[in-house]
Order: structure tokens, then sequence, then C-alpha cells
């Protein structure tokens, strides 16, 4: 299992509905697919950049370090306007904070499944 967590550049999703109906999309593969880099929400892809910054993606990693990364799969832009996070349960301490608070800054929605909570970024 993994701490799965969605961020939308748009409004997010409406209700926990709603969002459950997107991890379903993405579970089964429908309607999404990594858009072209100049078409991703420049939002999304700051977002991705600060926290590459600090959990670098595993393509980066040499096999020393793969054990160590919070990372299942490597997140990248699902759709234009989000992103799809795969984390290890045994993710340090405080990552789910730096996530919630990049999201914050960048003007984002996080939704945790975990929870199922809706963060709107104001």
């Amino acid at each position: 299992m993994s701490l799965d967590l969605m961020v939308f550049a748009n409004d997010g999703p409406a209700s926990i509905t709603d969002a459950e109906r997107l991890l379903d999309l993405e579970a089964d593969g429908e309607e999404w697919h990594e858009p072209p880099e100049d078409e991703v929400d420049p939002r999304v892809r700051a977002f991705l950049h600060d926290i590459f910054a600090s959990y670098p993606p595993l393509e980066s990693l040499n096999d020393d370090e793969l054990g160590s990364s919070i990372w299942s799969v490597t997140p990248g832009p699902d759709t234009r306007l989000s992103t799809y996070l795969c984390m290890s349960f045994a993710s340090p301490p405080g990552v789910v904070n730096l996530i919630a608070r990049l999201a914050r800054r960048h003007g984002l929605v996080l939704y945790d499944p975990q929870t199922k909570e809706i963060h709107k970024p104001h």
C-alpha cells in the first residue's frame, strides 16, 4: 500500500464523491495521460519542481538511494491541471505537511484520500 495524495490547479473536486471518482479514474487509467510540458498549468510545474528539490524523482537516484526515497512512483502531471503523488507509508514524518504547505504556496487544492479531506489554498 502507499500513501496517496492528489493536487489540483483548478478548484479541485467539489466533494469527496467527486474526489473518489477521480481516484477511480486514476486507478483505471481512464482519462489520464501525461500532457505535453507546455500544456501543464504553471502552478503544477512549480509545485513539482519544489517538491523534487526536497525529494528527488526516482529516475535521478542511484541504486543505493532508491530505498530511501519517499516515492512509490515518481509523480508527474497526470492532466494539465493535476498530479497524483504515491508515496511509501514509511515516508519521514512531515512529508504530508510539506506537500500541503507547497500546495497552498502555489494556490493548489490538495485531496487526501486517507483522511477524505479536501484542503483548499485559501
